[in-house]
């Protein structure tokens, strides 16, 4: 599947080179063949349907939209029973999610608390800071800071390889850090999400095309 490699975005001045190194790219990638134009916010309508595989289990999945609120805030249903609903800006981290695996943080919320620029319309080279806080359904609350960076690569996707922007986000929060990773093709939407636990290694990781 996927090799080890360097994280080759922004990102990797911001975090621990350490964690660069570790960290596999999600999905292979080359540079990209041709600069990409500025790509607008996601839009999303109720009823909309994105399938996907769980690379980590092997599992077909899909989530749907079934709301979107007049301020812009998306809510979907997994089909194994997570609901999650999260802002129309997409990187600056959840609004609540319930049912969404087991334990204490299977079901909870985040409210955020400090936003930079926004990283759309999404462009090579930009970057952005997010502070927001998640509380479990115990009432343990984490205070997380997210540091985002653009960069453009050249993927491999079901239907050929793709130039895509790529957002790399890295999560610190309490005394541990992740970095999710998006793929995204001005033409095709989504083409990956990665969620990558420094430490404990590859958490999620859907792949949409």
């Amino acid at each position: 599947m996927s090799k080890l490699l360097k994280l080759a975005t922004p990102l990797c001045a911001a975090i621990a080179l350490s964690a660069c190194a570790s960290m596999p790219s999600p999905i292979p990638e080359q540079p990209a063949l041709a600069e990409l134009p500025e790509m607008d916010s996601m839009s999303y309508e109720t009823g909309f349907r994105m399938d996907y595989v769980d690379e980590l289990t092997g599992e077909k999945r899909n989530w749907t939209v079934t709301d979107v609120s007049e301020d812009g805030t998306v809510y979907a249903t997994i089909n194994n029973g997570c609901k999650w609903w999260t802002t129309k800006s997409w990187f600056d981290g959840v609004l609540g999610w319930e049912n969404c695996g087991t334990g204490d943080w299977s079901t909870g919320e985040g409210v955020a608390t400090k936003a930079s620029e926004p990283l759309w319309p999404l462009a090579d080279g930009k970057t952005a800071t997010y502070s927001y806080s998640l509380t479990n359904s115990v009432g343990k609350t984490d205070k997380h800071t997210r540091k985002c960076a653009v960069s453009t690569a050249n993927v491999e996707t079901s239907i050929g390889p793709l130039d895509a922007y790529k957002v790399a986000c890295k999560d610190g929060y309490g005394e541990g850090s992740n970095i999710r990773t998006w793929y995204i093709s001005p033409e095709h939407g989504e083409i990956s999400f990665s969620r990558w636990e420094i430490g404990k290694g590859m958490r999620t990781h859907n792949r949409y095309l």
